[in-house]
């Protein structure tokens, strides 16, 4: 019962928290020599510090299918805290209350919001902030946080700076799409809607076969396969 109370008093005003039991990420890699997709996954209650933690874990992060821990997540006042592995205290990943013209210190370092947008996918409405490092001599673009997701790049490293190779696809809650990062997969649903059955990965790449995990596209709708 304690892990949910911090959760309880976000819904009194639509803000939707990124820490969820059930909640499963799915990100790609792609270097064009070595494509994949990989995932993480909340579960597991756990206590550090005294804070009511989530397991996170990953799989296939490094495109061998193991699974790995990440560390144990908290949510307070809109703000996501990780324990990293072996580690006692906490460090800040995602503040969902900043406003624009705010700084934030967290994992990357010091950084500025340049922007909040007001977003809606899968029927939900949630913002999106935009933020770049705060050392102007930086050649790091901008990148960004969706409330309740997370960053469009890797969830942990969120930057968009040269060498990260990642983004995110879709963020779903005990196997229902809750999120899906609607650049990665513009104009597939439509390409096989006329019900001849063709199946698509979420590059628009023709599949024989539905993959065994994921999400996919058949006959113009999104679909997940466990």
């Amino acid at each position: 019962m304690l892990a949910i109370l911090p959760f309880v008093s976000f819904a009194q005003d639509d803000y939707r928290p990124l820490v969820e039991k059930g909640k499963k990420w799915t990100y790609h890699h792609d270097t064009y020599q070595y494509v994949y997709d990989y995932y993480y996954m909340l579960d597991g209650d756990t206590v550090v510090a005294g804070k009511d933690c989530l397991k996170m874990c990953s799989e296939n992060k490094d495109n061998t299918g193991a699974v790995a821990y990440e560390g144990a997540l908290y949510e307070e006042n809109r703000k996501v805290y990780c324990f990293y592995p072996e580690k006692d205290k906490a460090k800040l990943l995602y503040d969902f209350g900043c406003e624009v013209g705010d700084t934030v210190s967290n994992i990357c370092g010091s950084l500025v919001v340049t922007d909040v947008q007001s977003i809606e996918e899968e029927n939900v409405k949630l913002k999106k902030f935009t933020l770049k490092p705060v050392d102007p001599n930086t050649d790091m673009l901008p990148f960004d946080w969706i409330e309740g997701v997370g960053a469009a790049k890797d969830f942990f490293n969120m930057m968009f700076l040269w060498g990260n190779y990642d983004s995110l696809i879709a963020c779903e809650v005990d196997g229902k799409l809750f999120y899906q990062h609607t650049t990665s997969i513009q104009g597939v649903e439509g390409f096989m809607s006329d019900g001849n059955g063709g199946i698509y990965d979420l590059q628009g790449r023709c599949l024989k076969t539905a993959p065994t995990r994921g999400i996919y596209i058949q006959n113009g709708k999104k679909r997940i396969s466990h």
